[in-house]
This record gives C-alpha cells, sequence and structure tokens, in this order.
C-alpha cells in the first residue's frame, strides 16, 4: 500500500465529509488538496477503470448528458464514476474519482462519465487516458470566459490531440463542433426535423469553419444548429449515425432514433427542443459502447431525465 496515496485519499474524503457537512456542493477543494499531496492520484485511479472513460464537453447541455449517460449505465449495473454534482475542472475530476476509492488506493468501477470544462479537458487528459468524448454544442455565450467560439474549438482541439484512439460523438447539427470530424474518428448524431416557425435568425456560428464562407441552411432550428451546407467550399452537415426522425412535440418528446439500420422510440414527458439533443447524444454514447436493451431503453431514459 502506498501511504502517501492513502493520505491523499483520507484527507480528501475528509474534506468531502466537511463540505457536505458546511453545504458545500460541487467542490473541487478535496481534489486540489489530495493532488498536493499525491500528484499521480488521478493517473493511477483513473487506471484502474476496467471498461472506457468518457467525458462530455459543450457550451450547453453537458451536466444532463453527463448525467444521462450516467443513469443508463448504472441501470445496467455498471459501477460508474461520475462528477454529476457539476465539478467540471481537473480538481473536481480527482475529487470523483477519490470519492469512490478506497483508502488503500484501489478504485472499483467499470466505467467513468466526466463532465468536463473546455478550457480543462487538455490539463485533463495528461491524467486520464479517455476513449470517447462528446460534444454537445459550441455557443457563443462562452464568451465571457474564453472568448471567440474559435478559442474554446482551438483549446478542444489540443485535447484532441493529446489522446489517442480518441473517439468523437459529434453533434452534426452543430457546424462549429462536427468539424473536429474532419480530423479525427467520430460518430455523428442529428435531427430530422422541419421547423415552420419563422425564427430563423442564425446570429453567430453561421461561417463554413473550412473557407469562412456563408452556411446555406435548407433546415434551420435554432442559432447554428440544423442541415446546412457551404456556399462555396464542399463542407456541408454529416449524414448522422444516430438520427431523430419523427419528432412529435405535442405532448412532452417523443420521436425515433434511427441508427443502425434499426429504431428506438423515445416517448418522454419533457420539454424542450434541445432535451432531444441531450437525449440523443446520450444515447448515441451508450448504443456505441454495445449496450443497448430495446426492451428496456425507454424506461431508462425516462427514469434518466425524471
Amino acid at each position: 500500500m502506498n501511504i502517501k496515496k492513502s493520505i491523499a485519499i483520507l484527507s480528501a474524503k475528509s474534506a468531502i465529509i466537511l463540505g457536505k457537512l458546511l453545504g458545500k456542493k460541487g467542490s473541487s477543494a478535496p481534489g486540489s488538496l489530495a493532488m498536493k499531496i499525491y500528484p499521480n492520484i488521478l493517473k493511477e485511479l483513473s487506471s484502474d477503470i476496467t471498461e472506457k472513460i468518457i467525458c462530455v464537453c459543450g457550451t450547453n447541455g453537458k451536466t444532463t448528458s453527463t448525467n444521462l449517460i450516467y443513469s443508463l449505465l448504472t441501470n445496467e449495473g455498471k459501477k460508474v464514476v461520475c462528477n454529476n454534482v457539476g465539478a467540471n475542472m481537473l480538481p473536481g475530476i480527482a475529487c470523483a474519482f477519490i470519492k469512490d476509492a478506497k483508502i488503500t488506493g484501489k478504485l472499483n468501477a467499470d466505467y467513468a462519465v466526466l463532465e468536463c470544462d473546455e478550457a480543462s479537458l487538455r490539463h485533463i487528459a495528461n491524467h486520464i487516458n479517455i476513449d470517447k468524448v462528446l460534444v454537445t454544442n459550441l455557443f457563443r455565450d462562452q464568451l465571457d470566459r474564453y472568448g471567440e467560439i474559435e478559442l474554446t474549438a482551438g483549446l478542444l482541439d489540443e485535447a484532441f490531440q493529446k489522446i489517442d484512439g480518441v473517439q468523437l460523438i459529434l453533434n452534426a447539427d452543430d457546424p462549429i463542433s462536427s468539424y473536429f470530424g474532419k480530423k479525427y474518428n467520430s460518430l455523428y448524431y442529428g435531427i430530422n426535423y422541419e421547423d415552420k416557425s419563422d425564427n430563423h435568425d442564425i446570429k453567430e456560428g453561421k461561417y463554413c469553419p473550412e473557407c469562412k464562407s456563408e452556411l446555406v441552411y435548407t433546415n434551420h432550428y435554432y442559432s447554428q444548429m440544423g442541415i446546412y451546407k457551404c456556399s462555396k467550399c464542399e463542407f456541408s452537415r454529416k449524414e448522422p449515425d444516430y438520427l431523430a426522425d419523427a419528432v412529435d412535440m405535442s405532448k412532452g418528446l417523443k420521436f425515433d432514433i434511427l441508427y443502425r439500420k434499426n429504431k428506438q422510440t423515445i416517448d418522454v414527458d419533457y420539454k424542450g427542443f434541445y432535451n432531444i439533443y441531450n437525449i440523443l447524444g446520450a444515447f448515441s454514447v451508450y448504443e456505441s459502447l454495445g449496450m443497448v436493451q430495446k426492451s428496456s431503453n425507454q424506461l431508462l431514459i425516462h427514469t434518466s431525465l425524471r
């Protein structure tokens, strides 16, 4: 047993308990404490994951998507490390692993599902061997933290370059995040929906990430999301591997997910077009792990969202 590692875990666990008593949720301070005592703690604990490590990034929807994936996997009986309290920078990720670790320094878990801050992923990748990254979307409301969307995309690209063999799960309807598929092994998810409203004002992300020409939309959902192609070069929306079709929002959310010549119907008492993306992204990760059970998936997603 590594005494220094055990002291780091014990100190962090004590700090977690103290934080709960003080009413602090999602604190990353225990993780910072542990990494000061034993800098390799995250690298060593994450190496105990027996299956896959999945990270979730993006401007909107990453907390919901993380919790959905976590619920789907735990409902399969899997042991999952997850920072579902929202501390998504490096110390918070360390805290999530330490919380589930034994004082002896060992961790018994099948998967890790981690919400990650976009600017922090490049640092997290120095400590963890990441297998999959779900990118929900990249919108302008990150401006106050990182500046232009292009800067945020650049920070993510820096992280992806560090991750050998990473598989990205990308939102095909977002031209900015889907552009990562040009460089990395990727799967895509998207929606087939005819928006009959008059709200088609694309304020951000309406230019081609390849040649900077204006994008032309044949179907627009909101912000830069939709079905698009470049007015000058060959860049266009990728054909989704996971497609939400037959969307009905008259009572909650009902739609079919078409994938690999299969169909899964989702029918949940939940509002918001954006939640189709959250469900679809989580389903894409889940199915890519080879774990979809048609008889139970609808109930699992319903339980996760509730």
